[in-house]
């Protein structure tokens, strides 16, 4: 059984902008334009991310260990669909976290613009938490923001974490290819000299 504080952060993690970030990013442009176009006609300008937040329901049940979530959209297949991304990117996410998921074959220039962006994003957060007054501090949104911030330094600590150890392996890879040249050089013009 997972622990309480775990299966809370899981949903805290369903839940959160980050995510719903990450589901944007996955949505293609076709499934974006399609995702928006019963959207259009209110006269509303919110955004993909803002309508992801909007109609999607994320239900926990800790007894019995599930967490469910569920996308409403006036296109049935489309909800389907957006709700799975949701899934798949809690899952890569997760991954990410604890060093296993697909990000990590990103070229590390990727992984830089990642941290950095993630950085960003904690600042964002740091900065929403300062702005609560007295009476909000212990609020719910006190405690998501504290959640939220806690998840994304984690996500931020292992990228730079992995951007490092690439950035080593690169190095030593770079310099064991000049050491082969040069021993490859020396054994040629022996070679020549014999």
């Amino acid at each position: 059984m997972v622990a309480p504080s775990t299966f809370e952060t899981s949903v805290s993690i369903l839940k959160s902008n980050t995510l719903r970030l990450g589901v944007t990013r996955r949505m293609s442009k076709d499934l974006q334009a399609e995702f928006l176009a019963p959207y259009s006609t209110h006269k509303s300008f919110e955004t993909v991310q803002e309508l992801l937040g909007k109609h999607r329901t994320i239900t926990a049940d800790q007894k019995a260990q599930t967490i469910s979530v569920h996308y409403k959209h006036p296109d049935q297949a489309i909800a389907a669909q957006v709700a799975n991304l949701f899934a798949e990117e809690y899952l890569n996410y997760t991954q990410v976290i604890h060093g296993s998921g697909r990000i990590w074959e990103f070229p590390t220039s990727t992984l830089e613009t990642r941290y950095k962006q993630s950085q960003k994003h904690c600042e964002h957060i740091r900065l929403q938490l300062a702005n609560l007054t007295e009476s909000e501090i212990g609020s719910d949104t006190h405690k998501k923001l504290t959640r939220e911030l806690k998840v994304n330094q984690e996500f931020a600590k292992k990228l730079l974490e992995r951007v490092t150890n690439r950035k080593t392996e690169e190095a030593t890879a770079q310099a064991t290819s000049y050491e082969s040249l040069g021993f490859r050089r020396r054994i040629i013009q022996t070679a020549k000299i014999d």
